[in-house]
């Protein structure tokens, strides 16, 4: 997911990417492989909407690759589970194989049944949303947010709070304080990658709900932060803007530099230009984020080799 976010971003704003017909071939064989990691993940192909059209040329070859896309990912994530209840009978693959007719919902209940539930959500649309809500924003906001941040394995290797805190302070400082001046997230596009991260946290739970959740619970069960890991690139992309950035470079290139305080014969020198125009902060924050990265990681390794391996 991250691969094909980062090659959707990387089509949509650079100015000098003309899309070509083997990337276009790429990002079909991106998403449609983000689709089978895990079926909800499709709504990311929603993506392509970045892309302007006139890096893929016409208007008309423009809507016959982004449907084309869209519909072989939706399609996908439908074929995929026939095909794994084909194969594996016995397992839960997320498909109803029988007509939504009889049982009753009271006859399943304290039950998993996957028809059920979907009946069961179809019939009571108000309360179901209620408990999406409650469940993802109340009773498991705090295991959601742990399971991201540092809950590894089958949710039995935790990371220390110290590495947790300090990876979501770095994600905090990288998301609002870093910023390129040639590449800008206009607002519709941010709307855009907010509602596609709200469809993707409904289709997960909704999933979870449906496969392993009795009928009519009043909680979703199975529910796993690292399931949302896939779509905080674009929860990042959200606070990304050019004011913080700008301000904070500002008062790390020190106030000698600044225009306003330099006098008009300096204001001519090249030297002078180059400084006032350095960005200190962006590389500052790049030194910071080297060896930050390497302990984190070196750190994490070290846990998981004595978790598995019993060192």
């Amino acid at each position: 997911s991250f691969l094909f976010i980062a090659v959707v971003l990387r089509y949509a704003l650079d100015k000098n990417k003309q899309i070509q017909f083997r990337d276009i071939i790429f990002l079909f064989l991106s998403a449609l492989a983000v689709t089978l990691c895990k079926l909800p993940y499709f709504v990311l192909g929603f993506l392509v909407f970045f892309i302007p059209v006139y890096k893929i040329g016409s208007v008309k070859k423009y809507a016959v690759t982004l449907i084309a896309l869209l519909l072989s990912a939706f399609l996908v994530s439908q074929i995929w589970p026939v095909i794994h209840h084909l194969l594996f009978p016995g397992e839960s693959s997320g498909i109803v194989v029988a007509s939504l007719g009889t049982p009753s919902l009271d006859s399943l209940k304290n039950s998993i049944n996957i028809k059920g539930q979907i009946r069961f959500i179809i019939d009571n649309i108000g309360q179901y949303t209620g408990i999406l809500m409650k469940t993802l924003f109340i009773q498991q906001r705090s295991n959601i947010i742990n399971n991201v941040f540092g809950d590894l394995g089958w949710l039995d290797t935790p990371l220390p709070d110290v590495l947790r805190d300090l990876f979501f302070l770095v994600l905090i400082i990288v998301s609002l304080g870093l910023s390129t001046k040639d590449i800008t997230i206009s607002l519709l596009n941010k709307i855009l990658a907010f509602f596609i991260i709200l469809a993707g946290m409904v289709l997960v739970a909704t999933a979870m709900y449906i496969n392993s959740s009795f009928v009519g619970d009043k909680e979703i069960s199975g529910i796993q932060g690292r399931y949302f890991i896939p779509f905080m690139p674009l929860f990042c992309l959200l606070f990304y803007n050019h004011f913080i950035n700008d301000k904070l470079n500002l008062v790390f290139n020190g106030s000698k530099n600044q225009p306003g305080r330099l006098k008009k014969s300096e204001k001519l020198n090249p030297l002078k230009e180059g400084l006032r125009d350095d960005k200190m902060f962006n590389k500052s924050l790049t030194l910071f984020l080297i060896p930050v990265s390497v302990i984190t990681l070196i750190w994490t390794m070290i846990i998981l080799i004595s978790r598995y391996y019993q060192f």
